[in-house]
């Protein structure tokens, strides 16, 4: 049997995996799936597309705007905003 470093089995098996971010609405059920993306930037996808959470639950789009009575302030570009600054 041939001798290998684990080092070079867990670099080949990187590119036969995916890390996944799910997130389950508390009030239909419904799960939100984000595939090879990290918890922190599959989270803002998730606010970007109307998810929405409270202290005690978390809402989809649906049950969100049915639910959930309040609004995201988003953080402005450290630049300013504008793409030369003038914004």
């Amino acid at each position: 049997m041939a001798k290998q470093l684990h080092s070079k089995q867990v670099a080949l098996m990187e590119s036969f995996t995916q890390q996944t971010v799910e997130i389950n609405c508390t009030k239909c059920g419904k799960t939100g799936i984000q595939v090879d993306i990290d918890d922190y930037d599959a989270i803002k996808e998730f606010i970007r597309m109307g998810w929405r959470a409270t202290q005690s639950n978390c809402y989809c789009p649906e049950c969100a705007t049915k639910h959930v009575k309040i609004e995201i302030e988003f953080p402005k570009p450290a630049w300013g905003g504008g793409m030369f600054g003038d914004d």
